[in-house]
């Protein structure tokens, strides 16, 4: 009750509709992009088609790789929230700065993760199974996977920056656009059209990475971000 009648928390007189048109025009983008991350299951679904191990395979490999996305991930938020401090302070050349440093630094330690996931594969993947048909169907995606990691850190940190600077519309253009666009077409016909070997379908998930990297890097380096009015 001292905090409720010191700062007024809930009274009405404290509601900016500007404010809250300034929060939902940027979180909303964030909201809907759940839509694109709905090609993760559809590429599971795609791979229990080829066989159970396989299937068992692509959900190790996605949980252990968890680890550098994570870390990545949290490397993006800090440079997400010091970038709009930045930009908020008048420095977008600073701004700049924390986020190209950020994506060095993500690819450098989730790289290094990276290569050591790989080394390690039929370790790795002996921890979680005991069955020598789901670690052999795993171990060369397992490694494409590893080999990638540093090259979908820069894609989340980068991402993540521009959450930061509010081009959050942006990344949810470009994320379901590789994701629906390239990511789950090349899955599907490599899957089912070509009926490659599954390591080959995991190329699908190299192209998605990769690709949105590239994009989220471009948008960063064109630094339109900078003109966004929060």
């Amino acid at each position: 009750p001292i905090y409720k009648s010191r700062f007024r928390a809930l009274h009405q007189s404290n509601l900016s509709s500007k404010v809250c048109l300034s929060i939902s025009r940027i979180s909303l983008p964030r909201v809907f992009q759940a839509l694109a991350l709905t090609c993760f299951p559809t590429f599971i679904a795609l791979i229990e088609q080829i066989g159970t191990a396989e299937a068992a395979a692509a959900n190790i490999i996605f949980k252990v790789h968890s680890l550098p996305f994570h870390m990545a991930l949290g490397t993006g938020l800090a440079a997400g929230t010091l970038i709009s401090q930045s930009l908020g302070a008048g420095r977008p050349d600073i701004a700049e700065r924390y986020g190209h440093c950020a994506a060095v630094l993500g690819f450098l330690y989730t790289g290094a993760m990276g290569a050591l996931f790989a080394l390690l594969g039929s370790p790795i993947l002996g921890l979680f199974s005991t069955s020598d048909a789901i670690v052999s169907a795993g171990l060369i995606p397992f490694i494409l996977v590893a080999l990638t990691q540093g090259i979908d850190a820069v894609g989340i940190i980068y991402a993540r920056a521009l959450h930061g600077a509010g081009d959050t519309l942006w990344v949810l253009g470009a994320e379901l656009t590789v994701a629906w666009g390239i990511f789950v077409p090349l899955a599907w016909l490599l899957c089912k059209v070509l009926a490659t070997p599954v390591h080959l379908v995991w190329l699908a998930y190299v192209a998605y990475m990769v690709s949105f990297a590239v994009a989220s890097w471009w948008r960063f380096r064109s630094c339109r971000w900078q003109a966004i009015d929060i």
